[in-house]
């Protein structure tokens, strides 16, 4: 009985020990790496899309201080990208995308 009760605390041991073993850094796939460049670009254009809105509206040049990208998953329709520009003037605005609608903009200015 002692014979079994040692064999499996040592086994309990053994399998709690194996989970604390670091695990070596796996590299990024070649695929994940070209998803990963595809949303840079298409944050890219994004971005440029919102400044021209920007100019188009306001008929003044911005420049982009920070764009955040819109977080990707299973309920996208509330995820927003957003952009926060300023114009020569300091007049700062926020634009903001929702991912359901593309193309269609709304903004706050400060």
């Amino acid at each position: 009985m002692k014979k079994i009760l040692v064999s499996i605390c040592s086994l309990l041991l053994l399998a709690g020990m194996s989970g604390c073993v670091e695990k070596p850094n796996k590299q990024p796939s070649q695929e994940q790496q070209q998803k990963q460049q595809q949303r840079e670009k298409e944050n890219k254009a994004n971005e440029k899309a919102m400044l021209s809105y920007l100019r188009d509206k306001y008929k003044r040049e911005f420049t982009s201080i920070e764009y955040t990208p819109a977080k990707r998953g299973f309920n996208d329709g509330f995820n927003e990208n957003i952009l926060t520009a300023e114009s020569e003037d300091g007049i700062r605005v926020n634009v903001k995308e929702k991912l359901v609608h593309k193309g269609r903009y709304y903004d706050n200015y400060t």
